[in-house]
């Protein structure tokens, strides 16, 4: 009786081991209501310790600390509160690596093996967890944790290479692509304040880039470019957005000629453009 009871209450509510008096009426809706948008939006969202997906109760996820919505730190347990992964934001200034990027750092309790995703658009621990297989009924699955394992060694930099640590020990050392972008970003608190100013982009009060706007009629349309680059002149980025009310922008860089989709509205396309750049490490 007792195993089907925790059953029904994983699927009923994820709360496994908490009575459900020790939460009001209000966050008992909230919960209701994150659960729902986890499945209508096929989302990976917390809500009560409970990490959810398509509407359906994955495994607990205890977070100690958030910015600005990104998980910070913290533990990920199995159904029955046993601990599996210890999780940790790992920034660009800590852990400095040749993509200049953030990372989110999965470390496995049993294993003592650890897993460095990048920190690209759209990615958050959550997500990670969610989608690549990492739990399975509930428990930790250890196809997932070999393959996130794999898939994502820890990357160091000494300058001029990237020394790779791979899962058995051995090492692989990459040399930075011919032609890309090697100039320094400008130091500061990437958790600082984003501000445009002109055409000036700051964060944590320091000049970090500029961007430069321009609206050309061709093609029966209007388009608006925003050309960023860094304080050196260096060319980082470049945004596109096709018709006159549009701000739907293609932004594509110049270090890796990779191609990108931002949203934005009205009054907020420079923000949100030189954002995206700042959080994905291109500025």
């Amino acid at each position: 009786m007792k195993i089907i009871f925790w059953t029904l209450s994983i699927l009923a509510f994820g709360l496994p081991r908490i009575g459900m008096s020790q939460h009001t009426e209000k966050e008992l809706k909230k919960h209701e209501e994150a659960k729902i948008k986890s499945l209508k939006r096929n989302r990976a969202i917390v809500s009560l310790d409970t990490l959810f997906y398509k509407g359906n109760p994955i495994c607990l996820y205890n977070v100690e600390s958030t910015f600005m919505g990104t998980v910070m730190k913290g533990t990920v347990k199995n159904m029955d509160s046993t601990e599996a992964i210890w999780t940790r934001f790992v920034s660009n200034q800590e852990m400095p690596n040749v993509r200049n990027l953030s990372y989110f750092e999965f470390i496995f309790v049993g294993s003592g093996r650890k897993a460095y995703v990048p920190n690209t658009l759209g990615g958050s621990f959550e997500k990670t967890i969610a989608t690549e297989g990492l739990f399975k009924d509930g428990f930790l699955n250890p196809a997932g944790e070999e393959k996130l394992v794999a898939q994502n060694p820890q990357p160091t930099f000494d300058g001029s290479t990237v020394v790779v640590v791979q899962g058995n020990g051995r090492t692989q050392v990459i040399q930075p692509n011919v032609g890309q972008n090697n100039s320094p970003l400008v130091q500061r608190n990437r958790f600082g304040t984003i501000q445009i100013s002109g055409n000036l982009i700051n964060q944590d009060f320091k000049q970090v880039g500029n961007i430069n706007k321009r609206i050309e009629a061709k093609e029966g349309t209007i388009f608006t470019y925003y050309q960023v680059s860094l304080p050196n002149g260096t060319d980082v980025a470049t945004a596109i957005a096709r018709g006159a009310t549009s701000h739907e922008y293609t932004v594509t860089t110049f270090k890796d000629n990779r191609t990108f989709t931002v949203n934005s509205s009205i009054g907020k396309d420079e923000f949100d453009v030189a954002k995206f750049l700042i959080d994905n490490g291109y500025l």
